[in-house]
């Protein structure tokens, strides 16, 4: 059941967003995959003896009272009459985190070649959606899966129909960038080898390719963190100028050929980067998609529905009862639970230092993840697109089975003999 439970995760991870069951008009359908991929994690888990990962300290009492609110939270709404049963499906924001952690836990290292996988698809995907908008690839060729974003995109909204960025075989160009940076994080850390990569290069082609402003700004620190520990080490420092005057050099002077450089900074790109200069010199009315970000955000955290019974917040998913979109998780959780939510989703965010505090294992991969979400809520919610942060969660399983070492997959738990370097050893 296991080896089940990891194909649909791979199914899920890629085509989550893409297939759904009744898609017709604007009605965006039921989320089969997601509901399956749940299953069969929890029977994987259950299959395997309920094994509990040997780093307990602190995760609980860390992400567990957010978990808990947001299962009770919609409960509430459907008996004070304010939501109807179908809202109950919100509890998906916990159940998909929980079914990742508990697939982890049970796999082991054997998640990592399909989070591997994932990650190339998906970062396949945004290079052929680059390269269409570059004049690079003719209409025949990818005329009909531009369609085809186009379509999955306009049955959640015409608000996401925005064909100058690359999404992955996401929905949005901001969330896919999210993805991207902790696709890089887990690659680096985690994965070895051609599979890092491969997956590391990937990431990187759709963080620029979705142009996302937070995702190339989480690019740039990842990248300056890495040359700092880069230099630091100067025998590596050797192997990865060697590296990249053998590979990245040629490869750079061929997409020079080809006029690449010159299509980028004649595409959209540039003109993004550009006004993140006009918004530091000038403020933010300089750039209408932020103030109206801004403007959302205003309404949102000033909405105040007439019904005493939202006194403590929506309850249920806020989207539903306000009506408009919240890309925010920090006022989209004050809309829902007040202050209460907020602090519980800070508290979740903070579980690597907790973690760290409390004696536990290398945390600094979860701690770049949750710093992620963390700069992606301002401008996303992040914890409403649980496919696109089940890397995160993935990162978190890894980071409670105790992992210290890169690993392919294949030799996850070792002894503490000779020159391998230790997993903590499941408890079931």
């Amino acid at each position: 059941m296991t080896s089940v439970a990891l194909w649909l995760f791979l199914v899920y991870l890629t085509l989550g967003m893409r297939v759904n069951i009744g898609r017709t008009g604007d009605f965006a359908g039921l989320p089969v995959l997601e509901v399956l991929f749940v299953a069969a994690a929890v029977l994987a888990w259950v299959g395997a003896g309920r094994p509990w990962p040997a780093v307990r300290s602190g995760w609980v009492e860390t992400v567990g009272p957010l978990f808990f609110l947001l299962l009770v939270y919609p409960a509430a709404g459907v008996l004070l009459g304010t939501y109807g049963v179908t809202s109950l499906y919100s509890w998906m924001v916990v159940l998909v985190p929980l079914a990742v952690l508990a697939l982890t836990v049970t796999a082991g290292a054997r998640i990592l070649p399909f989070c591997h996988a994932a990650i190339v698809i998906h970062g396949a995907y945004a290079l052929g959606q680059a390269l269409y908008r570059l004049g690079l690839l003719p209409t025949s060729v990818w005329g009909p899966l531009q369609q085809w974003d186009i379509e999955s995109q306009r049955s959640l909204s015409e608000a996401y129909v925005i064909v100058g960025r690359s999404t992955g075989l996401f929905i949005n160009a901001n969330t896919f960038a999210m993805w991207g940076v902790a696709a890089l994080v887990l690659s680096y850390c985690y994965l070895s080898g051609a599979r890092r990569h491969s997956a590391a290069a990937l990431a990187i082609v759709g963080i620029l390719a979705s142009q996302s402003r937070t995702g190339i700004f989480c690019l740039a620190v990842l990248l300056l963190v890495w040359a700092v520990h880069a230099v630091r080490d100067w025998a590596r420092l050797g192997r990865i100028v060697v590296g990249a005057a053998v590979f990245v050099l040629p490869g750079t002077l061929l997409l020079y050929a080809w006029g690449l450089p010159q299509r980028l900074l004649e595409g959209g790109l540039a003109n993004r980067l550009g006004s993140v200069t006009d918004i530091l010199t000038e403020g933010i009315r300089t750039d209408a998609n932020l103030m109206g970000r801004v403007e959302a955000w205003r309404l949102a955290l000033d909405y105040s529905p007439a019904d005493p019974r939202f006194s403590f917040g929506t309850l249920g998913p806020p989207q539903v009862q306000f009506g408009g979109f919240i890309d925010n998780q920090f006022v989209a959780f004050y809309l829902q639970g007040g202050l209460f939510l907020v602090g519980a989703y800070v508290l979740a965010l903070l579980s690597p230092l907790v973690l760290h505090l409390r004696g536990g294992p290398r945390v600094m991969p979860l701690a770049f993840v949750c710093a992620v979400v963390a700069l992606g809520s301002l401008t996303l919610a992040p914890m409403f697109t649980v496919q696109a942060t089940c890397l995160v969660w993935v990162v978190a399983g890894l980071t409670l089975l105790g992992d210290t070492a890169p690993s392919d997959g294949t030799d996850f738990v070792r002894s503490r003999t000779g020159h391998g370097r230790s997993l903590l050893a499941l408890r079931p």
